[in-house]
């Protein structure tokens, strides 16, 4: 599940035509990184705040990318199968390891139900230096369980806290610092190119 210019409550103003390109180009690595996944996904629900952009749409191709507008509860609902199932968050800017999927699958199968799981190791980018990265309490979640909920369901700053969380320690992951993403900072001074990139 993937927020793509969501709105937030912080900002003054939707963003810009400008703003959503520059995103777009972000957000083009992200979706390759989501098709080169080693287990298949039911599917990808992309939520965007209003009318999504047509190139949004054109990655539907496939047939199980959904695009959305704000209100995506019903339709997650609607998808949700009678059940385990595990819901995972990967932001717009941030790019998975092709064993990403099959990974948390993998865990799941040992984790307490319900209960969210952490990728808790991976990589930070900044232009074109990758740097070693770790947080215990950091976006890279999925969540297993039986009901309606996903793993929107709880913030991720506050899961820790509040939840059960199985963490693995896999590098699968690369989160993008970049100038429109002021909420994450380069954290890592370690550089290392990651094997699967």
């Amino acid at each position: 599940m993937t927020r793509f210019s969501v709105h937030q409550k912080e900002w003054k103003e939707r963003p810009t035509e400008e703003w959503l390109a520059e995103r777009w180009e972000l957000f083009a690595a992200t979706a390759a990184s989501v098709e080169k996944q080693t287990v298949p996904y039911e599917w990808w629900l992309i939520c965007h705040h209003s009318t999504p952009p047509e190139y949004l749409y054109s990655l539907r191709q496939n047939g199980r990318v959904i695009v959305v507008d704000n209100d995506w509860l019903p339709i997650v609902q609607k998808l949700m199968p009678e059940g385990l199932k595990i819901t995972t968050r990967l932001d717009s800017d941030d790019i998975i390891a092709p064993n990403y999927l099959e990974t948390v699958q993998e865990v799941a199968r040992e984790s307490k139900v319900p209960g969210f799981i952490c990728a808790e190791r991976g990589y930070q980018k900044e232009e074109e230096n990758y740097f070693l990265h770790e947080e215990e309490n950091g976006p890279f979640l999925s969540y297993v369980e039986k009901g309606k909920l996903t793993v929107y369901c709880r913030a991720h700053g506050n899961v820790l806290k509040k939840e059960q969380v199985t963490h693995f320690k896999r590098r699968l992951y690369i989160q993008v610092i970049h100038n429109n993403n002021m909420r994450n900072k380069l954290h890592g001074s370690n550089r290392q190119v990651p094997s699967w990139v």
